[in-house]
Formats: C-alpha cells, structure tokens, sequence
C-alpha cells in the first residue's frame, strides 16, 4: 500500500461546492436501525433479515427510487433424516444416544465388514512412514480414531482433520467411516455445518466408545494404548456385518439481494456502475457464524459490518435520485455476504445472463470506525484509468491507503473475477469486528459522516469517466497460510462455497501464479490433482498439502465440455 496526504481536487471544485451533502444524520438513522436488537443480527432467512429488507426497500420506496428483490436460497445448517440407522452384531442402536452421522457425510446406506485402522493415517516423507492402510479395505467400513497420537507430535499435528482422514478413507478403497473419539469424554460431536454443501463421497458417522465396544467386543483404550506402547500402526479385521444409513439434511432458507435504480443521461447502453454493500450480519452468533466469540450467544448487530455500509449507499442513492448522473446505477444490498459473498456471486451469474453489464462496481464494508489510519481504497490497479487517477484520491481530514489488488474478503471481488473493475472503500477491522460489541454506540458518526460525503465526491468523479475502463488484473500475494501443511499455492481463487456437485471450480486466476503460468482458466473445473480425485475445496486443500516447492503437478480440468490435463510446474 502507498499513502497518500494531498488533497483530493475534487473536493474544492466549485461544481461539487454546489451539490448537496450527505445528511449525517440519516446515516445514524440508518445504522442505528439496521443494528437494533429488533433486527437480531440480520442473519439470512431470518425474522431479522426480512426486517432488514423492508427497511431498506422502504428507505427506496420513500424516495421514488425504482427497486426490485432478487431472491435467492441459502443453507442456513443442518437436520437429521428420517432414515438413519446403525445396526451390527446383531444390536440395534440409537440415534443421538449411541451414534449421530457428520454434517459432511454422503447420504448413503452401506452393508461391509468393518476394519480397524488407528489413526487412518497414510504418510511417506522424508522423516516417517506411517500407514494405516497396508490392509485391503475396499468395499469395507473402516473405524477410525479421532485426533493423532500423543507421541511423535510435531509430525502428527496437522493430520487430525476429520474430512482428510475420510478422504484418504476413500482414496485407499473403503466405503464408509466410523469415527470413534478418545479421552474422558465421549460426547458425539454435534451436528456441523461448515459453510459448504460439499459432501464427502462416503458415508461418515460417529459412534462412543461404548458403541464400538458392543460392536466389536474391543475396547477402544486397549486398541489405542497398543499404538502407543509399540508406536507403531495397529490394524484390525473383524468378523461381522455393520448395517447402515447415515441421512443429513440441508435447512435451506430464503433471502434477497435488493437492487435500486437509477437511470442516467446516457440514454445509449443500458450498462450501468454498480454501487453495493452487504446487508447481512452473523444473526445471534454461535458455533459456525463466524462470529470471534463462537461459544458466546448474543445478538450480534452487526452496525459497522455492515449497517455503515448499507447506509452509504442509500444515501448516495438520495444524491443521485436529486442529481441525476450520467451514466445508469444501480445500488445493491447484497444478502447472505458472511456466508461466502453468496448474494454478489449470484448478482454476478444473474448479471451475465442479462443484455446490460457493470461497467464498475464500488464496495462499501465497514465505514464507521475512522481513526488516526484512515480508510483504505482497493482495487484501484483493477483499470488503467483508476490507477491514473490515484493521485487525486486524498482528503483533508484522514490518510486514504491505496491497494491495486481486486479481490478481498467482500463483495467486490465477485465482480472482479467477471471482469469488472472495483473499487472498495473500507475503514478496516476493529477488536469488536465479527463480536456482539459491534453496536451503534461505537460509530464514530463524525468520522463516517465524511468518509460517505469523500465516497459521494469519489462517485461522481467515477461518473465522469468515459467508458468502458480498460479492465486489469492485479498482481497479488496468495492467501497464506500457517505452519507447514501448505508448502506450495496454485494461485487459484477456489469456489468456496461450493456451487459444483463434484469438482472445485475455479473462480479466479491469480496474475504470475503457477496456475496462470500453466494455462489454468477463470472457470475452469479441478477434477483431480496427480490423478486422485478433487470433489471439492477440501480434497483441494488435502491434495495441495501433499505437493512440494519444485513439484509438478498434474491437474485434471473440466472446460466446458472438454477434458483437459495440464501440467503445473510450483
């Protein structure tokens, strides 16, 4: 990033002196309402939630702003289904009591004799060899403990992941895990949604230790103390049937992204500059909100992320309502962006489809808690045009940081891997960001009050331009990451969330990374990696940790209809 502290000329133009300013006040009342208790959070599909969009669309109603909802589906977690069932040795057991099915498991039923594998672990590297697979578990059930041995630590610590045991699970033949846990306690894990619709390609379940121990008539402790007294694998064969069905549901609920409009002079392209914030927050927060406070149930309010923003732009909405631009804009409340930017990737695939296009979109996340570092701007290097105008972007009263990157954690970069050049407009993370603390009371109004009146000047400026922009992709560093487990990056910008059912799409191609250099596209389809197979962000994340800097990897690609094999020199 590079500062900058002279001053933004437009701000003393007489033409922008003689245009309204933005009504501090309003901006209050907007964050002040979306970030009530009333609203709970604004988690999508939620009471508060549909608060949230009637305000909003009153707000637009109330100011003869065209609008309509662009609803679209979420998973909001998880349920059991009818069918489970776990039966073996001829005991029948109970669901909840005796065994409960993972979120991610597929939802399958399989009859197969059952294997003891430890620790279903399967390592070859310079320093340990550890297999416990050099049995034939194809077509079998196989039982595997939770966590990693207390001995040899610092080379087990990254192999406790419960999608990885499975997936290797898989790789080796079986079909199907029972996990049991270890310890004092022997509580069945709860029922976890981790944000993705992917499944594993196996059925998973969870089963006590008592449960094992009726099963097999083992005991678990004496399996797990024979590991650790010889530190060696310990694999089992036994002699019976287990009959199961694991069934997990996906609680699907609705919301919305609510677009307005505002048409222009140009009366020639129906093209238009996209203006957006998120409306959604983390609802009451607990496990798998995202909240920083994940054992705390509290209403989580959400008013700097992202009420601010919402405020913003529907008073730059008022602005251009009472003076009419240029160009036609739309000003997007974008639902369910907490949950993986669901509500601009949808906009985004519904704007393809459409005659018109963005010719630019501008973000705004998190306005209210200017301090002595100011706000940041990115994406200034996502257009030619934006990065020669970067010296005019200053302003009196703060220090405004520019970043030429356009991706980041919000909704512009569903934009920017379309093509489209953003902006982001932010005054970064606080202590009380994603935490029950986030409330009205701790917006600094003063301070937001000039940052949205800077964002207004910012607009008409962008306005002005003639376009189209000349669309560049930036150069960026790939998301890191800790300890050893990720020695090499693709530089691919994965599908988080999930939107194919058997493979991971790739949604953005990071500029000079491995993946560029070796010809993998924006788009295309990972459906294996040194021939294993990829169905989703998970085996992704597993078949990366096992590649190393000098490696090259083979990786399968679904583009379009054609199959495509491409070598990636990391």
């Amino acid at each position: 990033m590079k500062t900058h502290y002279f001053f933004f000329w437009l701000l003393f133009s007489p033409y922008i002196m003689a245009q309204n300013h933005i009504d501090e006040a309003k901006l209050k009342q907007h964050v002040q309402t979306l970030a009530s208790d009333e609203f709970a959070g604004r988690k999508p599909g939620s009471d508060g939630d549909r608060l949230s969009v009637d305000y909003i669309t009153g707000q637009f109603k109330a100011m003869g702003i065209k609008y309509e909802l662009q609803p679209f589906e979420v998973v909001s977690g998880l349920e059991l289904g009818k069918t489970n069932q776990l039966k073996a040795n001829e005991k029948t057991f109970e669901l909840n009591k005796d065994y409960r099915p993972l979120g991610f498991t597929s939802n399958q039923s399989l009859t197969a004799p059952l294997v003891f594998v430890g620790y279903g672990m399967s390592i070859k590297n310079d320093t340990i060899v550890w297999d416990d697979y050099s049995t034939n578990v194809k077509g079998k059930w196989v039982v595997i403990f939770k966590g990693t041995p207390k001995f040899y630590k610092n080379l087990f610590y990254d192999r406790d992941d419960l999608r990885q045991k499975v997936l290797i699970a898989a790789d080796h033949g079986a079909k199907g895990v029972l996990l049991v846990g270890l310890g004092k306690e022997d509580d069945l894990t709860k029922l976890h949604f981790d944000k993705s619709k992917e499944r594993a390609a196996i059925p998973v379940i969870h089963i006590t230790r008592t449960t094992f121990e009726k099963i097999t008539s083992t005991s678990s402790d004496s399996l797990n103390a024979m590991i650790h007294d010889t530190q060696k694998p310990v694999i089992k064969e036994f002699k019976l049937m287990v009959n199961a069905t694991a069934d997990v549901q996906f609680i699907i609920k609705k919301t919305n992204n609510i677009v307005a409009f505002i048409e222009g002079k140009d009366k020639t392209t129906t093209n238009y500059i996209a203006f957006g914030a998120h409306y959604d927050h983390l609802g009451m927060g607990g496990e798998d909100s995202g909240s920083r406070m994940p054992d705390t149930s509290a209403v989580h309010n959400g008013a700097d992320d992202n009420a601010s923003g919402v405020g913003t732009i529907i008073e730059l909405a008022r602005y251009f309502k009472n003076n009419t631009p240029l160009h036609h804009m739309r000003f997007i409340a974008f639902g369910a962006e907490e949950m993986g930017l669901l509500g601009s990737k949808y906009y985004v695939e519904q704007m393809q489809k459409e005659n018109s296009k963005a010719l630019m979109m501008l973000n705004f996340d998190m306005l209210g808690r200017l301090d002595e570092d100011g706000i940041t701007l990115g994406g200034v290097g996502t257009a030619l045009e934006l990065e020669k105008t970067d010296d005019m972007v200053s302003h009196p009263n703060f220090k405004i940081s520019t970043s030429k990157d356009g991706f980041g954690p919000s909704d512009h970069a569903s934009f920017y891997m379309s093509q489209v050049p953003v902006l982001f407009v932010t005054t970064g993370a606080h202590s009380d960001y994603h935490t029950p603390f986030d409330d009205a009371d701790k917006i600094n109004y003063t301070g937001y009050g000039q940052v949205a009146e800077w964002s207004k000047d910012l607009s008409v400026r962008i306005d002005s331009f003639n376009f189209p922009l000349n669309y560049q992709k930036t150069e960026s560093a790939a998301p890191s990451r800790t300890g050893a487990k990720y020695k090499v990056t693709l530089g691919i910008i994965p599908d988080y969330a999930g939107s194919e059912s058997n493979g991971l799409k790739i949604e953005g191609v990071r500029k000079g990374g491995a993946a560029e250099r070796a010809g993998i596209l924006q788009g295309d389809i990972i459906k294996a990696m040194n021939g294993k197979p990829v169905s989703n962000i998970y085996d992704y994340m597993y078949r990366l940790a096992e590649l190393r800097e000098g490696d090259t990897a083979t990786v399968d690609v679904l583009r379009g209809e054609k199959h495509v094999i491409i070598l990636v020199q990391l």
